[in-house]
């Protein structure tokens, strides 16, 4: 899916570049295009399940202890769990690096919302994990 993703976002930036007007950055350009094409894709298909065969599929043996694979699961879980708007702001923030800035603009709203969605993000994984 995250091939196909890619492969989509790029098309539908090339077909449309003349409705990009510079008032952000390019890459925040491509991942408004990418986030609406996954909220289209998330509506289409059921929700994820991460079981056991997925979670082998990612941790290849001998590499990590159960634990570290049973954590992983349940931080999945929880990202699920979240409201759309926590999960991205969670994931924008965290593993993409974007500002608290960036990602108010990316959703049109104000800095104070986007750091109570991270935070509330962070204290769901936290309750999930046990800590």
């Amino acid at each position: 899916m995250s091939e196909d993703l890619v492969q989509e976002t790029l098309l539908k930036a090339t077909l449309n570049i003349e409705k990009f007007r510079g008032e952000s950055k390019f890459l925040t350009y491509l991942i408004q295009i990418a986030t609406n094409l996954y909220r289209n894709e998330v509506r289409k298909q059921s929700r994820i399940v991460y079981d056991d065969e997925i979670i082998q599929s990612v941790f290849s043996e001998g590499e990590c202890d159960a634990l570290i694979q049973v954590q992983f699961k349940e931080a999945m879980n929880a990202l699920q769990d979240m409201s759309e708007e926590q999960r991205m702001s969670f994931i924008l923030r965290h593993y993409y690096g974007y500002s608290i800035e960036e990602i108010s603009n990316l959703f049109g709203v104000a800095t104070g919302t986007t750091k109570s969605r991270i935070f509330n993000a962070i204290q769901k994984i936290r309750k999930k994990l046990g800590g």
